[in-house]
C-alpha cells in the first residue's frame, strides 16, 4: 500500500478514503482492487506532475517482476472506475512517451470541516498543521496587535512546556497580522548563543535595515547609525575603524530607531525561544518593554520556562519584563479533550470515534505535538490493518517513544543522517552534514527528503539554506538515543569538519569546543584544553565571566584525559576558574578553585608559578565587603 499522511480526498463526484481503502462515487462504494487502488493513490498524491511507467513499475508494484504492459492495463481499469472515456477529458491524462498525470482537481476531504478561521488554509493548504482549541489565546493577542494598532506598545510572552504550541500560536498571530498589513520581523535563539553581539536582536535589526535601506541608514541620527553599526559592523563599509561593541549604551537609540520605524506602521516582532537568549539580548528586551512607550509595536515572545531553573539568572529579566506597563505573560494551557478531537479529525481527514479520542487525550495530556505524535502512530498502524484500539493508544509523558518509532521507520541510510545532524545541533547546514558523514551528495539529499516527510527536519524560513528538526524534542530523542561511542564519535567528527569549515574565532571556537568536550574521551585531551581556553578567553573579552566559569571547567575536565599529568596548567586553570567564579559573585566556588591552585602548587615546582596570582585573587575575595554566596 502507497502510504499518504493525508487521509482522504475529493475530486469531482469521487472521495477517495486512503484509511478505509475505499473510492466512493456519490457516497456509494467503488468495486477496484487492491493496485488499482494504490495506483490512484500514488497518482492523486504525485499530481503535480507526470509520473513515468518505470517510477509506478517501482513504487506501486515494488519492482516486482511484471511485464510493462501491466500499467496501461491498470490505468485503463482505473479509467473505467472513474467514469473516463479516453486518454484525455478525465482525471487521468497521458502524457505520451512519458507517463500519466492526475488532472483533476483535488480537495482534501478535511477541508469542508475544518472550522472558520481556525485554520488558515492560505498559510496550511495541507491542513497537517492543525491550530485548535486555543480562540481565548488568539483573541488575546489580536486584542494586544489591536492595542499596538493604537499606539501603545504591547510585550507578550508566551509560556508553556516544549511542544504546548508557542511557537505555533506566534506564527498564527504572525499570519494573522500580515493580513492587516502589519510588518513582521522574526528573531530566534539558539541554545548555544552568545558573544559579542545580542544575536536576537542582530536578526531583527537586519530586516529593519532592509526596509531603511542604504538612503535610510545614511540618513539617520548619528547615534541611531552608531548604534546599527554596532550591531551589523557590516554597514561600516570596507576599511572603516572597527566600531565599538554593542552594549548598554546603545539601547536608548535603538529604541528611538524602532519608535520611528513604528511611525510608518505598526510592527510585529517574534521573538521565539528566548529561554535560549544571550544576557544583552534578554536585557535589551527589558529595557525596550519599559522604553518603547507610545509606539505601535507588539514584542510576541515564546519561553519554554522548562528550560530555566529557578535559580536561572535570566528569570530576573523575564520578570522585569511581565512588571512593565506593557508586558503580559499568556501561558499556553493543553489542549481539552473536544479540541484534541478536533484536532485528529482535522489530521486524519474525519473524526476519531470517541473512545480514540479520549484515550489519545489523556496519553497525550493535551500536548499539541504529543497529540500529532501520538495520532500519527494510531494512523500509520491502521494503514497496516491495525485498527484503532483505546486501549493500545499509548504516548509516555514527553513523547520519545512515538518519535522513536518514526525514526525505526526509516531505512539505515536515512537514521543515520538524521542521527548525525542530531549531534550537530537543532540547526545544521547541508555542507556540514555532508563532511561528517562523507556521503555521496545525491544520496544525502534523498535521505533528508525522506527525514522531511516523516516531519523530523525541516527548512529554516531564512536563505541561509539552513535545515533544523521539527520541534527541540525530536532532536533531543534522537539525541539521547545515540550510543555513548556513537556519539563520542560524530562529536568528535563535527569538530574536526568546524575546524576545516569556520572562522577560529568568536561563536565557532565556542561550537568547536562545546563538540570536542562532548567528544571525550575520543579525541585529543589538549585540543578540549585549548578550544575551552579559547572559548572561556573569548568569554571574558565579552564581559561573560559565568559562560567563561563553565569553559574553564571543562577544559579541565579535558586535562584530567591527558596521558601526562601537567600541574602546571592545572594550576593555571584553576586561578582564571577562581577569577571568573569572583567576577559572578560565586566567592565559595571561587575560593574552591584557588585553594586547589594553591595545592598544586605546593606540589610541583612550574605550577609554583602560579602561586602568588592565586594569593592575590584569595585576599580579594576576603577583602572588606565580599560576601560569601555559598556557592
Amino acid at each position: 500500500m502507497v502510504q499518504s499522511d493525508v487521509v482522504g480526498f475529493r475530486f469531482g463526484e469521487f472521495e477517495l478514503d486512503v484509511s478505509l481503502f475505499e473510492l466512493r462515487h456519490q457516497g456509494e462504494r467503488v468495486q477496484i482492487d487492491r493496485k488499482v487502488f494504490d495506483l490512484l493513490c500514488y497518482l492523486v498524491e504525485h499530481r503535480e506532475r507526470v509520473v513515468t511507467k518505470e517510477e509506478l513499475l517501482q513504487q506501486v508494484w515494488h519492482g516486482e517482476a511484471v511485464v510493462e504492459a501491466v500499467v496501461p492495463t491498470a490505468v485503463a481499469r482505473l479509467r473505467r472506475a472513474l467514469q473516463q472515456s479516453g486518454a484525455r477529458g478525465g482525471p487521468i491524462e497521458t502524457a505520451h512517451g512519458r507517463g500519466y498525470r492526475f488532472a483533476a482537481e483535488v480537495r482534501h476531504a478535511g477541508d469542508s470541516t475544518a472550522p472558520a478561521g481556525e485554520i488558515d488554509t492560505d498559510l496550511h493548504p495541507d491542513l497537517r498543521d492543525a491550530f485548535v482549541g486555543r480562540e481565548r489565546l488568539m483573541r488575546r493577542l489580536e486584542g494586544a496587535l489591536s492595542r499596538a494598532e493604537d499606539g501603545r506598545t504591547q510585550v507578550r510572552l508566551l509560556f508553556g512546556e516544549p511542544g504546548i504550541g508557542k511557537s505555533r500560536a506566534a506564527r498564527e498571530i504572525t499570519a494573522r497580522a500580515k493580513k492587516r498589513g502589519i510588518e513582521a520581523w522574526l528573531g530566534r535563539c539558539r541554545p548555544d548563543d552568545g558573544g559579542a553581539r545580542p544575536w536576537l536582536w542582530v536578526q531583527i535589526i537586519r530586516q529593519l535595515r532592509d526596509e531603511l535601506g542604504d538612503a535610510g541608514v545614511a540618513a539617520l541620527p548619528a547615534d541611531q547609525r552608531q548604534a546599527l553599526i554596532a550591531l551589523l559592523p557590516e554597514l561600516a563599509g570596507p576599511g572603516a575603524p572597527a566600531s565599538p561593541p554593542f552594549g548598554r549604551e546603545h539601547f536608548d537609540a535603538l529604541a528611538r530607531l524602532l519608535r520611528t520605524s513604528a511611525r510608518h506602521g505598526t510592527r510585529l516582532l517574534v521573538l521565539d525561544d528566548i529561554h535560549w537568549a544571550d544576557a544583552l539580548s534578554l536585557s535589551l528586551l527589558a529595557y525596550l518593554s519599559e522604553a518603547l512607550g507610545a509606539a505601535r509595536i507588539l514584542i510576541v515572545a515564546t519561553v519554554r520556562d522548562t528550560e530555566l531553573p529557578p535559580e536561572h539568572p535570566s528569570w530576573g529579566l523575564i520578570e522585569r519584563i511581565e512588571r512593565a506597563e506593557s508586558g503580559k505573560r499568556v501561558p499556553l494551557s493543553p489542549l481539552s479533550r473536544e479540541a484534541v478531537a478536533e484536532y485528529v479529525h482535522i489530521l486524519w481527514g474525519h473524526a476519531p470515534e470517541a473512545p480514540v479520542a479520549e484515550a489519545l487525550h489523556l496519553q497525550t495530556a493535551g500536548n499539541p505535538l504529543w497529540v500529532r505524535e501520538a495520532a500519527r502512530t494510531v494512523l500509520s498502524r491502521w494503514l497496516a490493518g491495525e485498527a484503532p484500539d483505546p486501549a493500545t493508544i499509548r504516548a509516555p509523558p514527553n513523547a520519545r517513544d512515538a518519535v522513536r518509532a518514526r525514526l525505526e521507520a526509516l531505512d539505515e541510510q536515512t537514521r543515520e543522517v538524521v542521527e548525525a545532524a542530531a549531534v550537530i545541533g537543532q540547526y545544521f547546514e547541508l555542507p556540514v552534514l555532508q563532511r561528517v558523514l562523507r556521503a555521496e551528495p545525491g544520496a544525502l539529499l534523498r535521505a533528508l527528503d525522506r527525514a522531511e516527510r516523516a516531519r523530523l527536519i525541516e527548512r529554516t524560513e531564512d536563505e541561509s539554506g539552513a535545515l533544523c528538526f521539527a520541534h527541540p524534542m525530536l532532536r533531543d530523542t534522537i539525541y539521547g538515543g545515540l550510543s555513548s561511542a556513537l556519539r563520542c564519535k560524530l562529536h568528535l567528527q563535527v569538530a574536526e569538519v568546524f575546524e576545516q569549515q569556520r572562522p577560529l574565532q568568536g561563536r565557532a571556537t565556542a561550537e568547536i569546543a562545546t563538540h570536542l568536550h562532548r567528544a571525550l574521551p575520543h579525541g585529543e585531551a589538549a585540543r578540549v584544553v585549548d578550544y575551552g581556553l579559547r572559548a572561556a578567553r573569548h568569554a571574558q573579552q565579552q564581559g561573560d565571566p559565568e559562560s567563561a566559569a563553565q569553559w574553564l571547567a571543562r577544559a579541565y575536565e579535558g586535562l584530567c584525559y591527558a596521558d601526562q599529568a601537567d600541574p602546571a596548567l592545572a594550576a593555571e586553570l584553576m586561578v582564571e576558574l577562581g577569577r571568573s567564579h569572583a567576577q559572578e559573585g560565586r566567592t565559595a566556588a571561587a575560593r574552591e578553585a584557588l585553594s586547589w591552585a594553591l595545592e598544586l602548587a605546593s606540589r610541583n615546582q612550574e605550577a609554583a608559578l602560579f602561586a602568588a596570582a592565586a594569593e592575590r585573587e584569595l585576599s580579594a575575595l576576603d577583602a572588606p565587603g565580599e560576601d560569601d554566596d555559598g556557592a
